[in-house]
């Protein structure tokens, strides 16, 4: 079991906050995608990517949104606020790389 110090507790909820916020915004992204691509400036990329399927830019956003949800719930579990996960310490090291 790793032992954080107060310090990193504190930045790894930070991150735990701000993975959350990303899989939110990436799931909200779901009901109005066309608009957040013209946001974004990527809707031509997306457009190329919709004509080889057009479901395509949908499973992306929802494959990030899962790795957002994925990361948030991993950050919490190293900081002891989730119950313990399995491949903790390969998951909390790859996040912060």
């Amino acid at each position: 079991m790793e032992i954080f110090n107060q310090k990193t507790i504190r930045m790894l909820r930070l991150g735990a906050v701000l993975n959350f916020l990303l899989a939110a915004g990436h799931f909200a992204a779901l009901f109005f995608l066309d608009a957040a691509f013209r946001f974004y400036k990527i809707d031509g990329i997306m457009s190329d990517i919709a004509s080889v399927w057009a479901p395509l830019p949908y499973l992306i956003t929802i494959v990030l949104t899962a790795c957002f949800a994925i990361f948030w719930i991993y950050t919490l579990s190293a900081t002891g606020d989730f119950h313990k996960l399995p491949f903790k310490s390969i998951v909390i090291c790859s996040i912060f790389l």
